[in-house]
């Protein structure tokens, strides 16, 4: 993970993978359509409410 100070990139973190024994990393897509029209997707209300529930949870 990185951090930006304004002018670059600060390394935050790193995890070896391999070393935590968690197999390969991979990269992950979000997706960012409603497969059934075509159309993006829209965060409703009650769901933006849930998500910032759940992030704030110990």
């Amino acid at each position: 993970m990185y951090n930006w100070n304004g002018k670059r990139l600060k390394l935050a973190f790193a995890i070896d993978f391999y070393k935590q024994k968690l197999g390969r990393a991979h990269h992950m897509k979000f997706q960012a359509l409603d497969l059934n029209t075509l159309r993006p997707l829209r965060a409703e209300a009650d769901g933006l409410d849930n998500i910032k529930q759940a992030l704030n949870k110990p």
